[in-house]
């Protein structure tokens, strides 16, 4: 007795010291981002121009963070926690920088531990937090402020599994409403988690074993023949009705999105509307008197019915509306379409359910249903994603990524993470989409990937961790592997900060087993041999990541990286141009003017303009450079044309406003045109709710420029108490300086012209 607990207290302080080492080298590793600044993508969103995370936790900030907007997805609670930072930081980037890192030391003690609860294993479980720790291809998701959705989001994950460990042995709702709660909070975080039930599966075959163990006291009712008969019918009738109104839906919603518009008037769209409504409410009828006559069957036919009703109804309703409309758009059939989408998958669910509830199909039928509630999280993370990146015009058309491009590009990619896992030498924060496919290497990596998918499969029995391994590095990049293509990257980094997990985890074991193969029954040299065999693998990937970690600290060692890595990076170029342009900005507020910084702009703006005449950003980019070099018209011609060009929600308030500070404070008489100035001003204000100081100081010099000094005055007093309360300098003395002019009915122009 005395022995075991003398063991068992050494065990535990191995664990503890080795936790205590992957945190403390893992914290002295990013500990260099205390330095480092934000950078200008992603991070003026995310963070120092977003007026509603800058201000901080207030009740109107929070109301914002819950509601479907961009930029990017739907993640409350990565709001929540910049708009804490701010409150606690401000602007202080470093500080933003720690937060990311101390995240990410959390989640390596945390997987480090989770896999030590499941395995009993120390030295494999220390091996695969370390990779994720360590490994160069995590340092996009610690080191970019913006990417806090990512660590923050890995942080639930792997508390939803601790939480999921715990109910696979204590049982019981409270168990499984805490892995619940903490999934929604994963999935509030970033919705690339809606994987993670599936990836719960995987750890119910291994190492849970649930699937080879006792199957629990079977919780079905006891039902008459008659009536288990009549369940089975009602299930699969969900099922099918289910899928055929989804699949009938598809062609409607595929002709909305790509037209534009629903075309076919009269009658036939209605007859359409009423087929649509026709189903649910036929399911929900049967629901409703199998409930009554069986009270054993619990209610969720009924509530998972009515998403597909009210749809079916809001259709209807919407073609009605426009019954004799040619092409018409109507925000009403797109609600429709909306709830009949998630109505109909529910509806399959339901059948799902109670196939897996009543009817005695398969043995292990209950770590399935246990995952469905959690599926439902998924769809629902899925859908208000699906609909913000739509509202931002992010998804990818059929037209611009055709679907044979996608597949080959999701192999190509699948196959270039394991490349880059291995050798790590070229990454860049941003990989251009391919103008054309290399088919060879297409083939190559599909080749690849099913030989290693039939090894995993070869060795399931003897080592079913190559497979759970494989499986989880497959299955949690389907969401970010461009089959649904969300912005123009062919690939990224920090999308393989948890998929890589499962490699990890497929090497790990498998270097114990290979050890425990070389030295069979002496431990003192297996334990030798792990530890010269983890120093080999680890140490490299430490150098490497601290230099990978350096090119963070300012967009401009970052952007010229990625210029060195890869070919055609029209964004590369015009981010660092911008960075260029901040920093000839910088040399003015101390006294000193660097043209060079222009000029290096300059070139690199034109460049990214010649591999894409439709950027915006360059536009803009080559307009700031003729203001500063006092030339108006120039740049009034560079933001008209980014005008014509922009399809971007949100740079249409930045456009406006850039176009009505040139319109009221040009010296030149043939440039300025007051009543354009003051309606894109007004425009930019209402498009940025009265929030933006920038907008709102824009909106005070297009009055005064058409003599409303005394409006231009209460607008001017807004900007100014705005600006001091977010600590814009340089902002605020232009305000006062612009006040005293207004308060004297004259007019402000431009100090640099």
């Amino acid at each position: 007795m005395a022995k075991r607990k003398k063991r068992g207290r050494t065990e535990r302080q191995h664990l503890v010291t080795l936790a205590v080492i992957l945190g403390v080298v893992t914290l002295i590793l990013y500990g260099q981002v205390l330095v480092f600044d934000f950078i200008n993508l992603d991070d003026p969103d995310y963070v120092y121009n977003n007026q509603y995370v800058r201000s901080g936790i207030t009740a109107e900030n929070t109301v914002w963070a819950f509601t479907l907007h961009g930029p990017g997805q739907w993640h409350p609670l990565t709001w929540l926690s910049h708009q804490l930072d701010c409150e606690l930081f401000e602007l202080d980037a470093g500080m933003h920088h720690l937060v990311n890192a101390l995240f990410h030391v959390a989640n390596v003690v945390l997987l480090f531990l989770l896999l030590v609860r499941m395995t009993s294993a120390l030295t494999p479980s220390f091996l695969v937090a370390a990779l994720f720790a360590w490994h160069p291809l995590s340092v996009e998701s610690v080191a970019w402020v913006s990417e806090r959705r990512d660590v923050l989001s890995t942080c639930f994950c792997f508390l939803t599994l601790h939480a999921y460990v715990s109910y696979t042995r204590q049982g019981g709702w409270r168990a499984y409403g805490w892995v619940m709660f903490l999934f929604a909070c994963g999935l509030m975080s970033k919705p690339m988690l809606v994987t993670l039930p599936c990836a719960m599966l995987l750890l119910d075959v291994w190492p849970l074993k649930r699937w080879q163990g006792s199957v629990p006291a079977d919780p079905r009712p006891v039902v008459s023949t008659g009536w288990l008969s009549l369940l089975k019918t009602y299930a699969w009738f969900s099922i099918v009705a289910g899928s055929i109104a989804f699949l009938l839906m598809i062609p409607i919603a595929a002709t909305y999105v790509l037209f534009s518009s629903w075309g076919p008037p009269g009658l036939l769209t209605c007859l359409i509307g009423l087929a649509m409504v026709g189903i649910p409410v036929l399911s929900l009828v049967a629901g409703v008197k199998l409930l009554k006559s069986l009270p054993s069957v619990p209610p969720l036919v009924i509530w998972l019915q009515v998403p597909g009703v009210l749809g079916g109804i809001v259709l209807v309703a919407a073609f009605l509306r426009n019954l004799r409309t040619v092409g018409f758009r109507d925000n009403l059939f797109e609600t429709g379409m909306i709830l009949f989408f998630v109505g109909s998958t529910l509806l399959a669910i339901t059948g799902f359910v109670y196939l897996l509830s009543f009817a005695p199909l398969w043995k292990r039928a209950y770590l399935v249903r246990e995952k469905i509630a959690l599926l439902g999280l998924s769809l629902v993370a899925s859908l208000f994603t699906l609909l913000i990146q739509m509202q931002e015009q992010a998804v990818g058309t059929l037209e611009g990524y055709p679907l044979f491009t996608r597949f080959g590009n999701a192999m190509l990619s699948y196959a270039t993470y394991l490349r880059k896992l291995v050798w790590p030498h070229d990454l860049a924060i941003f990989y251009p989409y391919p103008e054309a496919l290399q088919m060879f290497w297409v083939g190559v990596s599909a080749v690849l990937l099913l030989v290693l998918s039939g090894l995993c499969i070869w060795q399931v029995r003897r080592r079913p961790y190559l497979l759970v391994g494989w499986l989880w590095y497959l299955g949690t990049l389907v969401p970010v592997i461009g089959l649904v293509q969300v912005g123009g990257q062919a690939l990224a980094d920090r999308y393989t900060y948890v998929p890589l997990i499962g490699i990890h985890i497929a090497v790990a074991w498998g270097l114990m087993e290979f050890v425990n193969w070389l030295q069979p029954g002496n431990l003192k040299r297996q334990e030798i041999l792990q530890r010269v065999i983890a120093g080999i693998v680890l140490v490299p990937l430490l150098v490497v990541s601290f230099q990978q970690i350096g090119y963070w600290k300012s967009g401009l060692t970052l952007y010229a990286r990625a210029l060195e890595v890869t070919e055609k990076n029209v964004l590369a170029h015009n981010s660092l141009a911008a960075d260029y342009l901040t920093m000839y900005s910088r040399s003015l507020q101390r006294g000193e003017v660097d043209q060079k910084y222009l000029e290096a702009a300059l070139v690199h703006f034109k460049k990214a303009m010649l591999l894409d005449p439709n950027l915006i950003q360059s536009y803009m980019g080559l307009a700031s450079i003729a203001e500063e070099r006092q030339d108006p018209a120039t740049a009034l011609r560079y933001l008209q044309q980014a005008q014509q060009r922009n399809e971007v929600e949100m740079a249409k308030p930045i456009i406006a406003r850039r176009l009505a500070w040139v319109f009221a404070t040009a010296p030149q008489e043939d440039v300025r045109d007051g009543q354009q100035a003051l309606k894109l001003a007004r425009r930019a204000a209402e498009l940025t709710a009265g929030r933006d100081a920038h907008c709102l100081h824009t909106l005070a010099v297009a009055l005064a420029e058409n003599e409303q000094f005394e409006e231009a005055i209460h607008i001017a007093r807004r900007a100014l108490s705005m600006a001091e309360r977010e600590d814009q300098r340089a902002l605020v003395s232009q305000i006062k300086a612009s006040l005293t002019g207004y308060e004297q009915k004259q007019p402000f122009r431009d100090p640099r012209w």
